[in-house]
């Protein structure tokens, strides 16, 4: 799990990232990324009602996306807030691949900063 104060807590603040913030699609999740004011970047997963009525099995989506975001925190290098959308194939895949895929997309958003095209 990621710390407490490393998590987006408020809907609103979801809500304008989904609505707002850059999408990234990737095999098994969606990134959307938005600058943060602050100095530190921020987190969540939000998984969709359509893929699960029952609560256990979004828990297990969130649990594993959360695990996914804290082992490559440190590869996104400007704050950001962060939402990670998983699709339903998301637990069938390999965790090492999805943190590759990750971590890929932390690096290009770093090059987005430095060349300015976000």
């Amino acid at each position: 799990m990621l710390k407490k104060n490393e998590r987006i807590k408020k809907s609103e603040l979801i809500s304008l990232v989904l609505s707002k913030g850059k999408s990234v699609r990737f095999d098994g999740f969606t990134i959307k990324l938005l600058p943060s004011k602050s100095k530190e970047s921020f987190f969540t997963v939000v998984v969709p009602k359509k893929f699960f009525s029952r609560v256990v099995f979004k828990n297990r989506y969130k649990r594993r996306g959360m695990a996914l975001l804290r082992t490559c925190k440190e590869f996104l290098k400007s704050p950001y807030l962060v939402v990670l959308i998983p699709s339903k194939d998301f637990l069938e895949i390999d965790f090492e691949k999805l943190e590759h895929s990750l971590q890929k997309v932390f690096k290009e958003i770093s090059k987005w900063i430095l060349f300015r095209n976000f």
